[in-house]
C-alpha cells in the first residue's frame, strides 16, 4: 500500500507529466477552431496590453482578479472565457502581480524579458507549484518538529533529490510556486540531517508509554497488582450482607 508521502510525490510527478504533455495536444487548434477567447471584449483586452509596449501584452488587462470587470457585469462571461479558460491554458499563462503595480513601482524599468517571465504562470504551473508547496511544507513540519531524522545517504538522496529536481524544473519553466516548494523541500531535508535520532526515538516512547517510579524496597508485582480490580468472593459477600439484616 502506498503511504501518504509516496502518494504526494506521485501527485507532483503526475502534475509535471500533465504539464509537459498538455502542450503536445492540439489545444490551440481546438480553441482557434471554436473561437475560444476571440470575442470582441477579448480582442480589446489583448489590444490594451499591447498599447503598453511591454514584453508580454498579458501583463495588462489579463489578471484574473485585479482586472475582473466587476463594474461591467455584461463583460464577465467574455472575460472568464478569454482569461480564465483560454489564456490560462496557454504556455505563457497569466500574470501573478498586475502590470499596474509593477509599472507604478518602476519595477518594469529594471525587468528584462527573462525576469518578467517569473511573473507568469498557467494552470499547469499553478497545479504543480501548489502540490510542491504543500509537500514541502509537510516535509519541513516533519523534520522541524523532530518527528523524523535522516540517518543514511540513501534517505538524504531520496528527500534532497526531490527538492533539487523541483528546483531545476522551476528554473526551466520559470515557475515561482514550484521554486518555493523546492526550497521548502530542501530546507526540510537538511534539517532532517541534523536531527538526533535517539532524541526522536525517546520522544516517541514518551508519547506512548509511561514510567512507574517506586521505592526499590517495594515489590514491583504488588505495585502492578494494585492497578487492577481485586476480585472477591461475591457469593460469600452477598451472604454476609443478607445475614446482617437479621437479628442474631
Amino acid at each position: 500500500m502506498i503511504d501518504l508521502t509516496e502518494r504526494e510525490k506521485i501527485d507532483r510527478i503526475a502534475s509535471q507529466i500533465i504539464r509537459e504533455q498538455a502542450y503536445n495536444l492540439p489545444i490551440y487548434e481546438w480553441m482557434e477552431k471554436n473561437r475560444i477567447g476571440e470575442s470582441e471584449y477579448g480582442r480589446y483586452l489583448d489590444l490594451m496590453g499591447r498599447q503598453e509596449h511591454v514584453f508580454h501584452h498579458r501583463l495588462f488587462g489579463h489578471h484574473p482578479i485585479y482586472d475582473f470587470p466587476f463594474d461591467n457585469p455584461e463583460k464577465i462571461p467574455d472575460f472568464i472565457e478569454h482569461v480564465w479558460f483560454s489564456d490560462s491554458a496557454t504556455k505563457q499563462g497569466l500574470p501573478i502581480v498586475p502590470g499596474d503595480f509593477l509599472k507604478d513601482t518602476d519595477v518594469l524599468k529594471y525587468c528584462s524579458q527573462k525576469t518578467i517571465e517569473w511573473n507568469f504562470v498557467n494552470a499547469f504551473d499553478l497545479l504543480s507549484g501548489t502540490l510542491a508547496i504543500y509537500a514541502g511544507y509537510k516535509n519541513c513540519k516533519k523534520y522541524f518538529n523532530e518527528m523524523e531524522s535522516i540517518e543514511s545517504f540513501s534517505e538524504l538522496a531520496k528527500e534532497l533529490g526531490v527538492g533539487i529536481l523541483e528546483l531545476a524544473l522551476s528554473i526551466k519553466n520559470t515557475n515561482p510556486f514550484l521554486l518555493i516548494g523546492a526550497i521548502l523541500q530542501i530546507v526540510g531535508s537538511m534539517k532532517g540531517v541534523f536531527n538526533d535520532a535517539s532524541k526522536i526515538y525517546f520522544k516517541k516512547i514518551f508519547s506512548q508509554y509511561y514510567f512507574i517510579i517506586t521505592d526499590p524496597k517495594v515489590d514491583i508485582d504488588e505495585v502492578i497488582a494494585s492497578y487492577y480490580l481485586i476480585k472477591t468472593d461475591l457469593e460469600k459477600a452477598l451472604s454476609a450482607k443478607v445475614n446482617s439484616y437479621y437479628l442474631k
